[in-house]
């Protein structure tokens, strides 16, 4: 996927187009923290129960704690059915950490990406998912629009044990973000609206394709990417565009903005380059404990 950052002339930057009885068998306590319920889906029309596991036994594990989320996959012409339970594995995981450490991603659409899914957890979970069980699976067909075929949805519920941080991150350096939207046609533009609760130097990681990542902040037109404490900043900046565009051989494109801030200015590009992978992001990244973390994520379609 093909990107333009029109800063005053073009500076064009190629990337690439749920509950059940659980039990203890311990001597401590074990907290179960749950996901928040959200609507159902309408106009269900089969529920197939796969597998049942209600009455497992949750150990005690020291620095962790146990968090109960559902996921899901979607089966479509071009996955299998391991990939779409691995899909809906990999949104329970991300959902855990989304839980304990707060850091989400701020769209569904990422189920649209399997690998891009899967090597997204592997950011957000390295050394934090120390143990998990799966309770049961669900199978249901909806239909969304009475036109329509009906579409399988495959939902995993899991408890989790997440490791918690022993880390002397800031507890009060938070970010806030939000897109002007989530579902972009080629050639439509970007904003991204970024909050820092204190002074921070802010690197936009944009992640797409399989497993590719560049650095879209700083740029030649703002070197070091600052915000000021309790500041709400635009990217990109008044007189400037991002444009966003999907390959023309694929009909969409599934993309992440990942949006890191941090106390002392750190140079990514000196240390990873202009592109790189996740897996050496990560490497990077692990070594910083005091850092601000957001995620926003998006989908490119081609023109009809």
């Amino acid at each position: 996927m093909g990107k333009k950052l029109l800063l005053g002339i073009y500076l064009l930057a190629i990337v690439g187009c749920s509950s059940g009885q659980i039990k203890v068998d311990n001597i401590k306590k074990v907290e179960i923290i749950k996901e928040k319920k959200v609507n159902s889906i309408p106009k269900e029309k089969k529920i197939e129960k796969i597998k049942q596991n209600e009455n497992m036994n949750l150990e005690y594990i020291e620095g962790a704690k146990w968090v109960e989320v559902t996921g899901e996959g979607i089966l479509e012409t071009n996955k299998t059915l391991e990939d779409v339970r691995e899909d809906a594995i990999n949104n329970a995981r991300l959902k855990a950490i989304e839980i304990a450490y707060g850091v989400e991603v701020k769209s569904t659409l990422q189920m649209k990406n399997s690998k891009l899914l899967s090597n997204l957890v592997n950011l957000k979970t390295n050394g934090k998912i120390v143990k998990e069980n799966i309770i049961n699976w669900d199978k249901k067909d909806i239909i969304l629009d009475d036109n329509e075929f009906p579409i399988t949805i495959y939902t995993v519920k899991m408890v989790i044990a997440v490791k918690e941080s022993k880390s002397k991150k800031d507890k009060f350096f938070n970010l806030e973000t939000k897109m002007n939207k989530y579902d972009f046609v080629s050639g439509e533009k970007a904003e991204l609206e970024i909050f820092s609760s204190k002074k921070a130097y802010i690197t936009i990681f944009n992640i797409y394709g399989i497993n590719s990542v560049s650095i879209i902040l700083p740029n030649d037109f703002n070197k070091k990417g600052i915000i000021e404490a309790n500041e709400r900043i635009k990217f990109p900046t008044e007189g400037t565009s991002l444009e966003l565009y999907c390959d023309k051989d694929k009909k969409e494109s599934t993309e992440v903005f990942y949006i890191v801030g941090l106390k002392e200015f750190v140079d990514f590009k000196s240390m990873l380059g202009e592109r790189t992978t996740i897996e050496k992001l990560n490497e990077v990244l692990l070594e910083i404990d005091d850092k601000a973390e957001a995620m926003e994520g998006y989908m490119v379609r081609n023109r009809k």
